[in-house]
């Protein structure tokens, strides 16, 4: 049976280093990551994330959308990598899923210290930033995904 799974936390938690190791120990995961496709069109551009968020987000949504599709189309597993913080969110993306599906929720709940350490490495590196009343609101939406939104499991990762 094939897998859904849907990663879940603010940004900084984990989740593409999650995706990242995953997808190495199962290159046929399919990994879905709005964030990956605009860090190609910055670079590909030479501007900044956030100039190729602003630009280009609404298709990346779409084109991500079509990728989920056709791997779902080919039963092939999927793992989604985005924040999906809310029930709203979640329930938007499950119901691209389709029945014979299994589908599993990774909650990604680091520390605050932890995430500001990170951020901050993240912003040296890579120039990319997240404002902090952004963050802040993140924080507030995130609601940790639950078997009565439609998983069968639900999986807490430690920071």
């Amino acid at each position: 049976m094939p897998t859904f799974t849907l990663l879940s936390g603010v940004p900084a938690s984990g989740k593409s280093t999650y995706a990242h190791f995953r997808q190495k120990a199962e290159p046929d995961t399919v990994v879905i990551s709005s964030d990956a496709r605009i860090e190609e069109i910055a670079a590909r551009d030479g501007i900044t994330y956030q100039e190729a968020y602003v630009a280009h987000a609404g298709a990346v949504r779409e084109a991500i959308r079509a990728e989920a599709r056709e791997a779902f189309g080919a039963g092939r597993d999927v793992l989604w990598d985005q924040t999906n913080l809310t029930r709203e969110v979640r329930a938007e993306l499950l119901a691209l899923v389709p029945e014979h599906y299994r589908r599993v929720a990774v909650a990604f709940e680091a520390p605050d210290a932890l995430l500001a350490d990170r951020l901050a490495e993240r912003a040296e590196r890579t120039g990319k930033t997240i404002p902090e009343n952004v963050l802040k609101a993140q924080k507030d939406a995130y609601l940790r995904p639950d078997r009565d939104e439609g998983f069968c499991e639900i999986q807490v990762m430690p920071a």
